[in-house]
């Protein structure tokens, strides 16, 4: 399980993050820095905090927020492997993107 924290503004990070390619379809950047509302921090309407987002084009995020299934079930469909493994791939490789300031 991942250590919880308190939220994080870090707008450097997001701003590094909107300059990778797209997690999903590989679109060139710039896209959509997508906070992980999958990571079991926060509760509802919390934003999660800026080390768990990860880089989306604005097609796969507007998909992403229209799913009926919702978060999980979109990325589910993205690829097929459990749901905790899903989860902790997502979370940890979204904070394996942040560089120190």
């Amino acid at each position: 399980m991942l250590p919880k924290h308190p939220p994080k503004d870090m707008p450097w990070h997001l701003e590094n993050v909107r300059q990778m390619r797209c997690l999903r379809c590989w679109a060139p950047p710039p896209g959509v820095a997508h906070h992980l509302r999958i990571s079991r921090e926060g509760g509802t309407g919390m934003k999660p905090p800026d080390d768990l987002v990860v880089n989306l084009c604005a097609k796969c995020h507007d998909e992403l927020h229209k799913h009926k299934g919702g978060e999980l079930a979109w990325w589910l469909e993205c690829v097929s492997i459990q749901k905790e493994a899903l989860r902790e791939t997502l979370c940890g490789y979204a904070r394996s993107l942040v560089r120190k300031a």
